[in-house]
């Protein structure tokens, strides 16, 4: 029997809402999110949700797409229409894994997206992550969207703004990386030090944490490139692969790597010295120079002596994966 738990009462504790009209789905979530301290409430239809979320306070909603009557995009759209309700975070939780569903539920206003079957302690850190940013006060301004590049995929979501001839500039904070597109053309890519096509290839690598797309904003003064979204994936993806064969060579991308030795012979390990200890992938990506040269240096410094690696472990970890 389906429970409704949506009367006003005093609360203390988080409250999810779970929508979504699959019984089995509200009793694994229900779970789950109990287990990790936050109360629940739930809808089983769009209009159920928005309904009890104009009667009860609800802190983050856990939205399913596929649904009859009003879909999942249909009722974020009602809610960020509606005042009081529009700045409740919403996470899409769905079957679907179409990359262009992601874009649309982020551009719709939805704060992440995770496809199912999902894993109960990613679930449990996004929605940590989901919670924190929208306890910020900044708020994001209008034309603009913004999510996690691990939700969507760089090289989806710069398809779909080539298929949208979309003129804008999207930021990767976490990455230090900035990529500058007009009517659908890619006109500059930034990564730390690195530019152009060097730059969307440790882009397309790392793809990790946060990014804000502005649209309609460009500085056209900067410009130095001028090539199709779809000519420079397919170049930067081939090359992505074929980095990441001869990367194998060398262990697993997540060994720890510290400096061991005097680098001076090694001037583009001695270039990002400062980072030590860190992840080998970092590492290779953030070294200047080519990335297969990369490789082979950082096989030959090892055997030199000034650098080693190991498993990664909790006590002895990389430093988080940052770029100058």
């Amino acid at each position: 029997m389906r429970t409704r738990s949506h009367m006003r009462q005093a609360v203390t504790t988080t409250q999810i809402l779970i929508i979504d009209d699959d019984e089995g789905q509200h009793l694994i979530l229900e779970h789950q999110l109990k287990l990790s301290g936050y109360a629940v409430l739930h809808a089983y239809s769009g209009q159920e949700a928005l309904e009890i979320a104009a009667t009860t306070p609800v802190d983050l909603i856990i939205l399913d797409i596929n649904m009859p009557g009003m879909d999942g995009f249909q009722t974020l759209t009602s809610l960020r229409a509606k005042t009081g309700l529009a700045d409740i975070p919403v996470i899409f939780l769905s079957s679907l894994n179409r990359q262009y569903l992601k874009i649309k539920g982020l551009e719709g206003g939805g704060d992440d997206y995770i496809t199912k079957p999902f894993d109960s302690a990613e679930l449990t850190a996004r929605i940590k992550a989901v919670l924190r940013r929208a306890r910020k006060p900044a708020a994001v301004p209008p034309g603009t969207m913004q999510g996690r590049i691990e939700a969507v995929g760089l090289a989806e979501l710069l398809q779909g703004m080539a298929l949208a001839a979309k003129t804008c500039t999207i930021t990767f904070p976490e990455m230090a990386g900035e990529i500058a597109i007009k009517a659908g053309a890619i006109v500059r890519i930034r990564q730390g030090r690195f530019r152009g096509r060097q730059a969307l290839i440790r882009l397309i690598l790392r793809q990790h944490g946060t990014f804000l797309a502005r649209y309609d904003i460009l500085d056209e003064t900067a410009s130095e490139e001028n090539s199709t979204i779809e000519h420079l994936l397919l170049y930067s993806v081939s090359q992505a692969d074929e980095f990441r064969e001869r990367a194998r060579q060398l262990g697993p991308d997540n060994m720890v790597v510290r400096l061991t030795g005097e680098a001076t012979d090694f001037p583009a390990i001695q270039a990002v010295a400062d980072a030590f200890p860190m992840a080998l992938f970092d590492l290779l990506t953030s070294m200047p120079g080519d990335l297969p040269d990369n490789v082979t240096l950082v096989a030959t410094a090892r055997a030199r002596g000034i650098i080693d690696y190991q498993a990664a472990s909790e006590d002895a970890g990389p430093k988080n994966r940052t770029q100058e």
